[in-house]
């Protein structure tokens, strides 16, 4: 369903009454329209009835009105152009984001220096005057305390202990390339060969040795047990989705919470998206958009024309 102002929904019924009028005086019934411009029959009825309920986007209204218009033998673009596509301006809470600055700004003048009123009348010495009493802590001295402090806490956290269970993490893709023979004899003294032969060997080096019945690639990417079996060639998220255009539709793609992409995308165009949790895509031309889930198959996402909204999770 469209969101539209006032003012785009009183353009839309003075646009669709025009098409309407025209159609009929020219005879053509709006089947014969349908057929011509690949545009649904409920969306051209919705256009001509004002009814914002069966319509995608403003954006994709747009295009409708424009492809309609053209074959009617009206200009479509200018037509097209009567019809707004501008979205309300969002307004902004002002008070609170002056309120915010302020906090910040008092929060910085707890450590402003001391600053003299007036420094053109510098204070009068008082000779006779017995001595002003001696500082605690001079401000500057604690400043330097607090660098010292500073440099002291991040000696200690690059010089950190390694704890055992880190160790073991990072030795453990040592022993991993040699268990992924499974049809050697005697797996056991090869793995102590091999460890005791050279102790200092990079994971590297032992994952590209060569296995009887196993490929030096096949050794190489075995993951670990407490590795998450799963391994993502793209950002590392367990969803990655592939979008190819096949027709010109509006798309809106929304990952985790966030809107990562929404305008118009072109035939031939290729967009990729990835997520961690689930990606929404909602397309204002469903089966002009063939959608590639983890790298499977490419489906279209609906039919042509229609609106249609799916959501991926990693489940699927």
């Amino acid at each position: 369903m469209a969101v539209l102002n006032n003012a785009q929904e009183e353009q839309l019924r003075e646009i669709g009454t025009h098409l309407q009028k025209l159609r009929q005086q020219q005879s053509i019934s709006i089947e014969q329209v349908a057929a011509k411009t690949c545009i649904r029959l409920r969306m051209l009825k919705a256009i001509e009835e004002g009814k914002l309920d069966d319509l995608p986007e403003p954006i994709y209204i747009q295009g409708f009105i424009r492809r309609y218009g053209d074959f009617l033998g009206l200009d479509g673009n200018a037509l097209a152009k009567t019809f707004s596509t501008d979205y309300p301006p969002v307004e902004f809470d002002a008070q609170a984001i002056l309120g915010n600055s302020t906090a910040k700004k008092a929060e910085l003048e707890i450590y402003e220096p001391n600053i003299i009123e007036d420094p053109s009348e510098p204070p009068e010495i008082d000779t006779h005057a017995a001595p002003p009493p001696a500082k605690t802590i001079p401000p500057y001295l604690a400043y330097i305390i607090l660098g010292v402090a500073a440099l002291v806490s991040l000696v200690y956290a690059f010089n950190k202990p390694r704890t055992p269970e880190s160790a073991a993490q990072k030795q453990q893709p040592v022993s991993q390339p040699v268990s992924a023979s499974p049809v050697t004899s005697s797996p056991n003294p090869i793995e102590s060969t091999r460890i005791s032969k050279s102790p200092t060997v990079s994971p590297t080096e032992l994952a590209i040795q060569p296995s009887p019945t196993v490929s030096p690639t096949e050794l190489a990417i075995q993951p670990s047990p407490t590795d998450t079996p799963a391994i993502n060639t793209s950002g590392g998220l367990p969803i990655q989705v592939t979008l190819n255009i096949q027709d010109e539709s509006w798309v809106r793609v929304t990952a985790d919470g966030k809107t990562l992409f929404e305008g118009i995308l072109q035939k031939g165009m290729q967009q990729s998206f990835s997520a961690e949790k689930q990606l929404t895509i909602r397309s204002g031309n469903a089966g002009a958009v063939l959608v590639s889930v983890n790298q499977k198959e490419a489906q279209p996402l609906g039919k042509l024309g229609a609106v249609k909204q799916v959501t991926f999770t990693p489940e699927q």
